[in-house]
């Protein structure tokens, strides 16, 4: 057989199968539509209509936290947080001012010692000292706040310089290594 007469063959038999897959589907179509149309098919089932009292919710009495609260969920110890006690009046801290230094930034620094042991500890704007928190630092004295209170730090010898009258502490110029002081 030459390969001609090998495609045609191949070809009159693909067109027989289409015929043949066509006449399947022709035939399939035709008896689906008479069983579509059997009034037993086309009978709608009765659906019972749902119970919608089962979507409301409960009425609620007014919200009680209490059990929210009692048993503190949300915290760790899992106990109630109490709101903040007022603090007591504190004493002035037992520290004596022992200077304060101007940085070139223009910040100050204040050095204070602890009466009871003379430890040293130096102090900025903003840094808690037993408690009080430091408002302001000038060359004679450390001012101190806590909540309404004021305190104010100041060294035992400009204390009593200042009682007497006389000025002891005066500010010392900032000189740095690119200007020395002229002689």
């Amino acid at each position: 057989m030459n390969r001609a007469a090998s495609n045609r063959l191949k070809l009159w038999g693909l067109l027989l199968l289409d015929a043949a897959l066509a006449f399947a589907l022709v035939v399939t179509w035709r008896f689906g539509e008479d069983r579509v149309r059997e009034p037993a098919t086309l009978a709608p089932h009765r659906i019972a209509n749902p119970d919608l009292q089962q979507l409301n919710p409960p009425i609620l009495e007014s919200a009680n936290f209490t059990i929210m609260r009692d048993r503190a969920v949300f915290y760790s110890r899992r106990t109630y947080y109490p709101p903040a006690v007022p603090s007591e009046a504190l004493g002035t801290p037992d520290f004596d001012f022992a200077g304060s230094m101007l940085l070139p930034q223009g910040q100050r620094v204040a050095f204070v010692k602890k009466r009871s042991d003379r430890s040293n500890r130096t102090l900025h704007v903003g840094d808690e000292l037993d408690g009080w928190r430091v408002k302001d630092i000038d060359n004679s004295r450390v001012l101190l706040r806590h909540e309404e209170q004021s305190a104010e730090l100041r060294s035992p010898i400009a204390a009593s310089a200042s009682a007497v009258g006389l000025t002891t502490i005066r500010e010392a110029p900032i000189y740095s290594s690119a200007h020395p002081p002229a002689h």
